[in-house]
């Protein structure tokens, strides 16, 4: 009996045994639709395949855990970086707005940053601080060199002050005064010579007057652009802006072919795309501008008087008058119309897009050369004065020599 009954309970195990199997055939097998070794097989290859997947997000998309603190700290600097660029946009326009002359102080300022920060560069502090009238022979020939190069430019802006004698005498005989100061200059400057240190002080002595002429000469010239109207100040200094970020985004969006080994975060993709940004805002930024008379207005005697921009008329018909182009495609003829400043400003923005970026680089190579990241700690998030205004110099300059050549001549 118990035999029998030990034999009933085996056959019934391998009925229900028998029962599951074919039940899990007939439903699929599971997940998956194989039996139990198939679908073993299919969820390793399936979870392998979530673990490629995950470590191609991560690589990608998720910084590394070693990583956090790193990526948290740049996410702080671009903040800086973004508060402290709307804080310098608000008093830009803040100045502008306040006129003409409000407008070429905050380029006389920028100046004496600039001069400020290059004389004293971390590197050199400690022995400039050794070298007997260092800092007095360079802020000495620096306050000439604006004296000369800024009275020289604005000569017309100011000659109702020779109504006053000692005005009258120093406009008259300007040129002869500053020669006369110049070698006073030349003098202290062979009084300070140091023993040990000749060499070194002839450098920086080379070293000042370029970055006077540079700076101070270029500087005067941005000056004169703004008595000539304050679009040829708002516009080339909007155009660097412009192709700065633009070349930034285009760069990080399809960069892959550096622009140079001096600064190997520009690319060539960067560089065309805000090529062709630049021109198209040009074109645009004038096109806005062009309909208010007090962007275009020149200033024909210096005032102090503050918010004296909104009230300035003038005749702005020569600006506005058209040029027509003609080309042909295909065969097929096209007229272009713009108006003289429309064109005026794409000539601005060409130059502002392909040329004025070698400031940028030039900037870089001196710094590379003097192994440092920034020129100074100046604006928070952005450096020094100096890494901000090392295109905008050089694209002031070149709209002065294009306004004297071909509008104002």
């Amino acid at each position: 009996i118990k035999e029998k009954e030990k034999e009933k309970e085996k056959t019934m195990e391998e009925k229900e045994k028998n029962r599951t199997e074919n039940k899990d055939v007939s439903d699929g097998g599971g997940a998956s639709g194989f039996p139990d070794e198939a679908e073993k097989k299919f969820q390793e290859k399936k979870k392998g395949k979530m673990a490629k997947f995950h470590s191609v997000v991560e690589k990608g998309l998720i910084p590394p855990k070693g990583n956090q603190t790193e990526n948290k700290g740049k996410w702080n600097d671009l903040k800086v970086r973004v508060k402290w660029s709307c804080l310098m946009a608000s008093l830009y326009f803040l100045i502008l707005f306040s006129g003409h002359f409000y407008s070429a102080v905050m380029v006389a300022l920028i100046v004496v940053s600039i001069f400020y920060e290059l004389i004293d560069i971390p590197r050199f502090k400690e022995r400039n601080s050794e070298v007997k009238n260092y800092y007095f022979i360079s802020w000495y020939i620096l306050s000439l060199g604006m004296y000369f190069f800024y009275i020289k430019t604005l000569k017309d802006k100011i000659s109702f002050l020779t109504q006053y004698p000692i005005f009258y005498y120093l406009l008259k005989y300007h040129k002869f005064i500053c020669f006369m100061l110049y070698c006073f200059g030349f003098m202290l400057f062979l009084n300070s010579l140091t023993k040990g240190y000749y060499r070194y002080q002839f450098r920086q002595f080379a070293y000042i007057h370029i970055i006077f002429m540079i700076f101070g000469y270029f500087s005067s010239m941005i000056i004169s652009n703004i008595f000539n109207g304050i679009i040829w100040f708002l516009l080339p200094v909007s155009c660097v802006v412009i192709n700065d970020i633009s070349a930034y985004f285009w760069g990080r969006r399809f960069g892959k072919h550096s622009l140079s080994s001096l600064s190997p975060k520009k690319t060539w993709e960067g560089f065309i795309g805000a090529f062709f940004s630049t021109l198209l805002w040009c074109y645009l930024y004038t096109k806005l501008l062009s309909r208010y008379e007090m962007f275009l207005c020149p200033v024909e005697k210096l005032t102090l008087m503050p918010f004296s921009l909104t009230s300035m008329h003038c005749d702005t018909s020569e600006f506005l008058s058209t040029y027509e182009f003609s080309f042909s495609v295909f065969g097929k003829i096209f007229t272009l119309s713009l108006s003289k400043i429309e064109f005026h400003s794409l000539c601005v923005g060409l130059f502002a897009s392909s040329i004025a970026p070698l400031g940028g680089l030039f900037a870089s190579g001196f710094k590379r050369s003097i192994k440092i990241k920034d020129f100074a700690d100046t604006i928070p998030g952005h450096g020094g004065v100096t890494d901000r205004m090392d295109c905008q110099m050089l694209n002031g300059a070149f709209v002065y020599i294009y306004l004297n050549q071909f509008v104002f001549y």
